[in-house]
């Protein structure tokens, strides 16, 4: 397979590439810029080998990105289903007494933000300039009335 070069539009002038990072077992990485909003992104494109694993399909990630308005979006990706164990074992050293004892959890499968929400982004999203004083942090103290109304737009 060969590299592209810089320059290279991908989906239709959707993306640029800027630059090969490297080429490695499963493929090529680059730095590809989106145009409508100029952000980096790595890209790995896999080789023919890696695509004709039996388990390939399972290995991609779910995703999508939804349009909140006021030139903001919201990229998320799906957290499979699955079993797990949470909270401590019971020899655990420093183990609070009110630490949890560990058992298994099953969670159903959601989408989670791919990226934190900032200030500024929740700011824009809800509409209130007055909610929050510092646009490049998440978001601390936030009021449970609040959440409901970002959740609500998402």
């Amino acid at each position: 397979m060969d590299y592209w070069n810089q320059g290279k539009e991908l989906n239709g002038d959707k993306f640029i590439v800027e630059q090969l990072l490297g080429i490695g077992g499963f493929g090529f990485t680059y730095v590809v810029r989106q145009t409508r909003n100029n952000k980096l992104f790595a890209l790995k494109i896999l080789n023919l080998e890696a695509q004709s694993r039996s388990d390939f399909q399972q290995l991609q990630a779910k995703y999508f990105t939804e349009d909140l308005g006021n030139d903001v979006t919201l990229d998320a990706i799906e957290i499979p289903n699955g079993t797990l164990m949470m909270g401590s074992p019971e020899n655990e050293k420093n183990r609070l007494a009110s630490n949890n004892l560990q058992h298994q959890v099953t969670v159903p499968s959601f989408y989670i933000a791919k990226f934190p929400i900032t200030q500024a982004r929740g700011t824009k999203t809800l509409d209130q300039p007055n909610l929050i004083s510092f646009e490049d942090y998440g978001k601390v103290n936030l009021s449970l009335n609040t959440l409901f109304q970002l959740v609500h737009r998402v």
